[in-house]
């Protein structure tokens, strides 16, 4: 449950780069699409997708305020 807070805090902050929104729409209708095909490769592969697109939202982030991260 808590990874679920740090990703959700995540996305929030990487929907403030509104430029995103319609990539990030497109990925959850991929998702769902495969979900509701029964599709699960096609649904985990969508997912993975989706969840590496935060990559450069942590790399971002981690830039501009690195107080959000705990030391490794």
């Amino acid at each position: 449950m808590a990874e679920k807070s740090k990703v959700d805090r995540l996305c929030m902050l990487s929907l403030s780069k509104e430029d995103r929104m319609p990539e990030l729409v497109i990925d959850h209708e991929e998702i769902a699409e495969a979900v509701k095909a029964g599709d699960a490769e096609r649904a985990i592969a969508a997912g993975m997708i989706h969840l590496g697109r935060l990559d450069e939202t942590i790399a971002r982030i981690s830039e501009t305020n690195a107080n959000y991260f705990e030391p490794a």
